[in-house]
């Protein structure tokens, strides 16, 4: 299971104003991945160094989730650039070479540029299952996918929406 933790924080936050909170992230998708088999390794994604991160360093480990710092920050313009995503697939695409007990990838984002890594797992005859943000994943990352789930569904978050379909604010378990 790989997480793009940037991609769903950042996601859920400018979409619902809704902070994530990483054990519901998690447990969730662990538990959806797990009915699958069993989760043999679990790697989150971020710029730990990031302020709305505080912590979530230690909160990850304590749930056996790796968690692999990113640096994302342009010194020269302090404009943030999102890394992880890069990480990400060299990742898999290492652990497609060298882990060959794995044969279902859980990937836990929402960027279109995760295709060509589920097009490479597939020629690997590998399942990849996407978990992302409704609202924000790239519809064409969802069909090449041999399955997708919403973080949305996983968190239990539902929204209210205006009479022209505009989110006024969503509804978090409690």
């Amino acid at each position: 299971m790989l997480i793009d933790y940037e991609n769903v924080y950042w996601s859920l936050k400018n979409t619902y104003g809704f902070s994530l909170e990483p054990g519901m992230l998690v447990d969730g998708v662990r538990n959806l991945v797990g009915r699958k088999g069993h989760v043999v390794l679990m790697l989150a994604y971020a710029d730990f160094d990031h302020p709305d991160f505080k912590g979530l360093q230690t909160e990850l480990q304590r749930r056996s989730v790796e968690p692999r710092h990113v640096y994302s920050v342009n010194s020269e313009e302090d404009r943030r650039k999102n890394a992880a995503d890069i990480e990400l697939s060299l990742d898999a695409l290492e652990l497609v070479y060298t882990r060959l007990d794995i044969d279902y990838y859980c990937l836990v984002c929402g960027d279109r540029d995760m295709i060509q890594v589920i097009k490479k797992l597939h020629t690997r005859r590998k399942q990849v299952q996407v978990i992302g943000v409704e609202r924000t994943t790239s519809r064409d990352l969802k069909q090449f996918a041999d399955a997708f789930s919403s973080v949305e569904g996983i968190l239990g978050i539902e929204e209210i929406t205006d009479k022209a379909g505009e989110v006024m604010h969503p509804i978090s378990p409690a």
